[in-house]
């Protein structure tokens, strides 16, 4: 296998993070897109013994249309992960649609203008390949591949907190992925481009340091473990496995335009809740669901090009509970 360079937005955040490293695991070069030079330092920090394997393009603004002209200079593959986060936003345009949109066509356009380039992969996330009120219709079946378009209305009612912003999230999600769809069928680019569909991301942090920087699904775990009630189907998968997944696709023979679904095996909130407390007595959680159907995805696809040990809930609990013991 010969050494390329590979270009990853997002880098710095809780996926990319694991990715710059199994990247370099698997022999290659990273260019890691950063806002300000400030942002490399925790790159840096993670994996000083490869300091000669990564290089930092500066982007201010990844949503410009030219953003990553020069940075995808004789790249060959690129990631594309950055993007709006679920609780960091409040209008729905300017910080769901806008963001989640004009950044994967703003790479797609960069690629296109680059001939070194073989593969380009955007993250997206399970929530686009499912209707807007899906994960109200648990049980629910993610299908993937179907070319089915989902509806959206930018002038819906949306409910207050963590429902609303869910949803919010899922109209970025659906509308760029549907952008996404457009610009190949229109370009019919040369290189290969795929997007990968994670479902919710939980798992041990490189990002992470202290007990008030948990965020995202990983305070949604933990928070759970003193809730009533869950707040979302689990469908969940460990966030190493969605970085090893991502590095196969370099390697991997996977057709252009595939939809690759990431989840993990199939477990329940009360499963959660059970071995919580079986192994963990002492957090004295007040978390007890009822057994329920829950969520699920097909995953054959991903499967089938990308062959991934899938990590067992419980290993993917333990490590995601000690961090956070260790970090309180």
């Amino acid at each position: 296998m010969s050494e390329s360079l590979v270009f990853i937005t997002g880098a710095t955040g809780y996926i990319g993070t694991h990715l710059v490293g199994d990247v370099l695991k698997a022999g290659h070069r990273v260019r890691v897109a950063v806002r300000s030079q400030e942002k490399s330092q925790l790159i840096k920090e993670l994996y000083p013994s490869a300091a000669d394997k990564i290089e930092y393009a500066v982007v201010p603004d990844m949503s410009q249309p030219s953003a990553y002209q020069d940075a995808l200079k004789g790249v060959s593959y690129v990631f594309h992960l950055a993007g709006a986060m679920v609780d960091k936003g409040v209008e729905l345009e300017r910080d769901f649609v806008d963001p989640a949109v004009n950044g994967t066509l703003s790479i797609l356009e960069s690629a296109k203008k680059e001939p070194s380039i073989r593969k380009v992969a955007i993250v997206s996330s399970f929530l686009s390949l499912m209707p807007m009120d899906g994960v109200m219709r648990n049980p629910f079946h993610i299908k993937a591949n179907t070319g089915e378009k989902f509806a959206v209305d930018y002038k819906m009612a949306f409910p207050e907190g963590l429902p609303g912003q869910l949803l919010k999230y899922q109209t970025g999600k659906i509308v760029a992925h549907q952008a996404y769809r457009d610009w190949i069928q229109k370009e019919n680019p040369k290189f290969t481009v795929v997007s990968v569909h994670p479902s919710q991301v939980f798992g041990p942090s490189l990002v992470q340091k202290s007990s008030s920087e948990l965020s995202g699904v990983n305070f949604l775990m933990w928070m759970t473990l003193q809730s009533d009630a869950p707040l979302t189907p689990y469908l969940m998968v460990d966030v190493r496995d969605v970085s090893l997944a991502l590095a196969r696709i370099i390697d991997a023979d996977v057709p252009s335009g595939t939809e690759l679904p990431i989840t993990g095996p199939l477990y329940t909130w009360k499963q959660y809740a059970s071995f919580i407390n079986s192994k963990y007595p002492s957090l004295a959680i007040k978390f007890a669901p009822q057994e329920e159907p829950t969520m699920t995805m097909d995953r054959d696809v991903t499967d089938k090009y990308l062959k991934v040990n899938w990590t067992s809930p419980e290993e993917t609990i333990t490590a995601f509970v000690d961090q956070q013991i260790a970090l309180s």
